[in-house]
């Protein structure tokens, strides 16, 4: 069997689904777990066993989690919430000093997410390895974080991503046709710059319903998934909480945010990008003042553009925005300036709203998502018109406004320097957490985003490029991860900001100073002499 590149977790709830029901099977119990655990040492690989109160319960006076315990395999415990102090308790009365949780985060919700993991803190867990309700995280699979005084870390693949159950809860079983799906994903994980690959299924997806017995093809197909690189999740916490970056990770000034440190604080609410940005104007509010209303034609449709020119200017910054707000009325806002700060430094600013946004009208293609075709359109005639001036010109860009002018650099059209103002970096960042139109696909097919992940996008710029990131990102919270994998792309450092983007916006005139020295420089090469 091929290495695998990542390390690989397997977890066994021990959900008690029949022992709850019908205490005296627990020989059986026992017996299945201990065939599952020969299995799994026969391939050389140790599991996660997960135990909820009742198998604990009735395991106490039979030495058998310890006997678990000196195999290698991980014990922790599993709780649906209310239950999770009196499960801790009773995994910890068979002799097990338990650390690891799986606590029930989609049974408390996201209201009571955080809530769920003080009561681990306080129980002395200090691991837990669950799933939320929904995609609160956009990056599962790449930094562990540190989440109330518990070190949290989900399984990659959730049940139904690879077969295993339906959304609605009914499941379908384990066995050999399931490998293939796994193997699959875990190979799309390494690409995706995962730094492990986990999975979840209870002790009776192995079984027929109500039994208590695995039948051959579940073994089987178990026995194929596990080799020597599938260990307990303590193992691979503690082997990614003393990883260093490799050598071409980005530096990231701020320690915190370091690739290399678990104790990453990342994002712990749900929130979305309306509620991260409080001045960001209302529906309604005016354009600013001070510049002139341009119009451009775009595929037999109007762009409407707001241009603001000081008398001798340097450079021109073209901005391309994200979300629903038009262009011109939210301007440098998400940076915390006015045009003003821009026309000081000699900068001349065109602001436009994308089709469908603001003054401009819908294209053929309906929705805001990022990947809209009439967006990038947008932005090429923009370029265009820009170009015409004859200054350098820098492209600003907020959130998933960078998308187009990188989708316009493939095509050969680019600015001469992007300065990128937190957007996302891959398909895990561009479904905020509180979801939007592409929410619908797959995150593992790779088909659907062609074109559509800013990090793949990023080598065919070939300008000067720059990272603005604040902590908490407008979308992410304290997430850095998306912004050093773009960093990491485009070969640059990354400087994380303290607090919020648009408290730093004399740090964006600096920047825009110096990607405009930047780009005067290149233009003095010329090819001939270069």
């Amino acid at each position: 069997m091929p290495e695998r590149a990542l390390p690989v977790w397997i977890e066994l709830h021990v959900d008690d689904e029949v022992l709850e029901q019908a205490p005296d099977r627990f020989p059986e119990a026992r017996a299945l777990l201990d065939t599952i655990a020969h299995v799994a040492e026969e391939q050389s690989a140790r599991l996660s066993f997960r135990f909820r109160r009742f198998f604990a319960e009735a395991a106490r006076d039979t030495g058998f989690l310890p006997l678990l315990a000196e195999r290698g395999h991980g014990i922790g415990v599993h709780a649906h919430g209310s239950d999770l102090a009196r499960a801790t308790a009773a995994v910890r009365a068979c002799g097990i000093d338990a650390t690891v949780a799986v606590p029930g985060l989609v049974q408390a919700g996201p209201t009571g997410r955080a809530s769920l993991l003080r009561q681990c803190a306080r129980l002395g867990l200090t691991l837990v390895t669950d799933h939320g309700p929904e995609l609160e995280w956009a990056y599962e699979g790449l930094a562990p974080r540190q989440e109330h005084g518990v070190l949290t870390m989900a399984p990659t693949v959730r049940p139904f991503d690879w077969g295993l159950m339906d959304r609605d809860g009914r499941r379908h079983g384990f066995g050999t046709g399931s490998v293939e799906r796994l193997r699959r994903l875990e190979t799309l994980a390494a690409t995706q710059g995962a730094r492990w690959f986990g999975l979840a299924l209870h002790e009776h997806d192995l079984c027929p319903p109500g039994s208590l017995r695995p039948t051959p093809d579940a073994l089987a197909g178990l026995a194929t998934l596990l080799d020597a690189h599938v260990r307990p999740a303590v193992a691979v916490a503690q082997q990614l909480a003393f990883a260093t970056p490799p050598p071409s990770a980005p530096t990231i000034t701020r320690t915190r945010a370091h690739l290399g440190d678990a104790r990453i604080r990342l994002a712990r609410t749900v929130r979305t990008a309306t509620t991260r940005l409080p001045r960001r104007p209302r529906r309604g509010v005016r354009v600013p003042t001070g510049g002139h209303d341009r119009r451009l034609r775009v595929d037999h449709r109007t762009l409407a553009l707001r241009v603001w020119t000081p008398p001798s200017p340097q450079g021109l910054v073209l901005m391309s925005h994200a979300g629903r707000e038009g262009g011109r009325a939210l301007a440098l806002r998400p940076f915390g300036l006015s045009p003003r700060a821009l026309l000081d430094a000699g900068f001349a600013l065109w602001a436009y709203d994308r089709a469908g946004t603001g003054g401009s009208a819908p294209g053929l293609h309906e929705g805001l998502a990022p990947g809209n075709p009439d967006h990038v359109a947008d932005w090429r005639a923009a370029l265009g018109a820009a170009r015409a001036e004859g200054l350098p010109v820098l492209a600003l860009s907020w959130s998933a406004g960078v998308l187009p002018v990188l989708r316009a650099a493939t095509l050969g059209e680019r600015p001469d320097a992007l300065v990128d103002g937190e957007g996302p970096a891959d398909r895990w960042s561009l479904v905020p957490p509180g979801g939007n139109e592409l929410s619908t696909l797959d995150p593992w097919s790779s088909a659907p985003w062609q074109g559509r992940e800013p990090r793949l996008l990023l080598p065919e710029l070939g300008v000067p490029y720059h990272r603005l990131q604040g902590v908490p990102d407008h979308v992410h919270g304290d997430c850095t991860e998306h912004a050093a994998r773009m960093a990491a792309a485009a070969g640059t450092p990354l400087r994380v900001l303290d607090g919020p983007i648009h408290g730093h916006g004399p740090h964006l005139v600096d920047v825009l100073r110096q990607m405009l020295a930047q780009a005067q420089a290149r233009r003095d090469v010329s090819p001939r002499t270069g």
